[in-house]
C-alpha cells in the first residue's frame, strides 16, 4: 500500500485547545497548547499544494508529514468520531455543571442580601415604633382632669429655639434684680426656684400699689411660664408640691375644705363665675376631641412583623407619619392646657385676684382644675366625664368653639390685665 492510501485527500480539522479545554481556560494555562494548533495548521497549509500534483507526494514529503501524523489524532484512529463526541458531551456536561453552580450562588446572594435589608427594615420599623410608644406613654398615662399645666399666658411662649434666650427680671429679689432666660429657670435647682417664689410671694403681701402688683404678679407669672416651657416635668413637681419647706400634704392631697375657703377668699363675681363655668366647658371638650384623635392615631399603628422589605419600607414610612401627627396631637394639648390657665388667671380673675392665688394660696400653688370642680359641684354643673365626650357636636365643632378662647386671649393687653374681661358676651 503506498504512501498516497495511507494518508486521506483531505485531513480533517480538529482544533484540541478549543474543544477539549473549552471551559478550563480559568483552570489551565494553555499556551502549550497553542504550539501544536500552529503545527497543525502548517501542516495543512504544505499539504494543499502537493495534493494539486498528480504524483504522489516524494519521499521528503512523506518525512515531513511523519511528525504531523504522530502529533493528531487520524479519523483511521477514530473513524466513527466517537471519541470527539464524546469529549464534547463531556464539555457540555462540565458547562452546565459551571452554569448550574454559578446560578445557584447567585440566587444564594440575591436571597441573603433581600434578607439583610428586610432584617434593617424590620429594625428601622421597630425602632420607630418605640421610639412613637416612648413618645406617647406620658399621653397614654395622663388624665384629661390634669390641668395644672395651665398656668401660662401662651401668647408669651417662645416659639423657636432663638426664643429660649428671652429674659424675665426678677426685681422682687431687690437690687437692680435677676435676669434670668429661660434655660436659666428650667435648670434652677427645686431649692432655687421654692426660694424665689417664697420672696416674691412675701413682697406681694406687703404691696399696696397698684403699680406694684402688677410687676410683681407679672414677674410670678414669667417665671412659671418659663419653667413649663423650659422643663415641663420640673414645673409640675414644683406646682404639685409644698413649698414652704415643711411636711404636709401635696397639692393633689388638699381636702376640698381647703379649696371652697380658697374660692370664697377670690370673692368671684357672678359674671365671673358663668364665664369659669363655660370656659370649663369649652377646655374639657376640646380635651376630649384631641385624646380621642389620639387614640384613632395610635390604632392606626401596625401591628405585627413585615412580610417583605415592600411591606418593611411602607410600614415605616406609615408610622413615621403617625409618629409626627401624635407630636402634633401633643403640642395641641399642651398649648390647650396653657391657653386654659391664661384664659383663667390672666383674664377672668383681676389683679388682686392674681394677687391672692399667689400670697393666700402659698404654701402651695392651688390647682385651677380643683377650683373649678369646686364651682362646678356649687352649680350642679355636668362631671368632666360627660363634657369631655362628644354630646353629639363632632370634633372640629369643638376645636371651632375653643378658638374662641384663642381670640379671646388675644384681648389680653399689658392695659388691660388686671381687669376682669368677660368671656361670654353679657345677656
Amino acid at each position: 500500500m503506498s504512501l498516497q492510501q495511507d494518508i486521506p485527500d483531505e485531513l480533517p480539522s480538529w482544533d484540541f485547545a478549543e474543544d477539549v479545554l473549552g471551559g478550563f481556560d480559568q483552570f489551565l494555562d494553555v499556551s502549550s497548547f497553542s504550539q501544536v494548533n500552529e503545527g497543525t495548521s502548517a501542516v495543512r497549509r504544505e499539504q494543499a499544494p502537493a495534493a494539486a500534483e498528480p504524483a504522489g507526494p516524494s519521499v521528503s514529503d512523506a518525512d515531513e508529514l511523519e511528525p504531523a501524523r504522530a502529533s493528531r489524532p487520524s479519523s483511521s484512529r477514530d473513524p466513527d468520531g466517537k471519541k470527539q463526541r464524546q469529549n464534547r458531551q463531556a464539555q457540555q456536561r462540565f458547562r452546565q455543571r459551571q452554569r448550574a453552580r454559578t446560578e445557584s450562588l447567585e440566587a444564594q446572594v440575591a436571597l441573603t442580601a433581600a434578607q439583610v435589608l428586610e432584617l434593617q427594615a424590620s429594625q428601622r420599623q421597630l425602632e420607630a415604633r418605640n421610639a412613637l410608644l416612648e413618645s406617647v406613654a406620658s399621653n397614654l398615662t395622663s388624665d384629661v382632669q390634669e390641668a395644672s399645666v395651665a398656668e401660662a399666658d401662651w401668647s408669651q411662649l417662645p416659639a423657636s429655639d432663638r426664643d429660649q434666650q428671652r429674659t424675665v427680671v426678677l426685681s422682687v429679689t431687690g437690687g437692680e434684680g435677676l435676669v434670668r432666660t429661660v434655660q436659666d429657670i428650667s435648670r434652677m435647682p427645686f431649692t432655687e426656684l421654692v426660694s424665689l417664689y417664697t420672696i416674691a410671694q412675701q413682697s406681694g403681701s406687703t404691696s399696696d400699689l397698684m403699680e406694684e402688683l402688677h410687676k410683681w404678679t407679672s414677674e410670678v407669672s414669667a417665671m412659671l411660664v418659663f419653667l413649663a416651657v423650659g422643663n415641663l416635668k420640673n414645673y409640675l413637681t414644683f406646682t404639685s408640691s409644698r413649698l414652704d419647706g415643711n411636711i404636709g400634704p401635696s397639692v393633689s392631697q388638699l381636702p376640698d375644705t381647703y379649696y371652697r375657703d380658697f374660692v370664697t377668699r377670690l370673692h368671684l363675681t357672678e359674671a365671673q363665675r358663668i364665664d369659669l363655668m363655660h370656659l370649663r366647658r369649652l377646655f374639657y371638650a376640646k380635651m376630649g376631641a384631641l385624646k380621642r384623635e389620639r387614640k384613632q392615631l395610635l390604632q392606626q399603628v401596625p401591628a405585627g412583623a413585615a412580610q417583605s422589605t415592600l411591606e418593611a419600607s411602607t410600614r415605616l414610612a406609615d408610622i413615621t407619619a403617625i409618629a409626627q401627627q401624635l407630636h402634633d396631637n401633643s403640642a395641641a394639648e399642651f398649648r390647650t392646657y396653657m391657653q386654659f390657665g391664661s384664659a383663667f388667671r390672666r383674664g377672668i380673675l383681676t389683679l388682686m385676684q392674681q394677687a391672692v392665688c399667689i400670697v393666700k394660696g402659698f404654701p402651695y400653688i392651688p390647682d385651677k382644675s380643683r377650683i373649678l370642680e369646686i364651682l362646678a359641684h356649687q352649680r350642679s354643673e355636668m362631671p368632666i366625664l360627660v363634657l369631655s365626650h362628644p354630646l353629639g357636636i363632632d370634633d372640629f365643632e369643638h376645636h371651632t368653639n375653643w378658638q374662641l378662647v384663642v381670640n379671646y386671649l388675644k384681648m389680653i393687653t399689658k392695659e388691660n390685665l388686671h381687669l376682669y374681661l368677660p368671656l361670654t358676651s353679657p345677656s
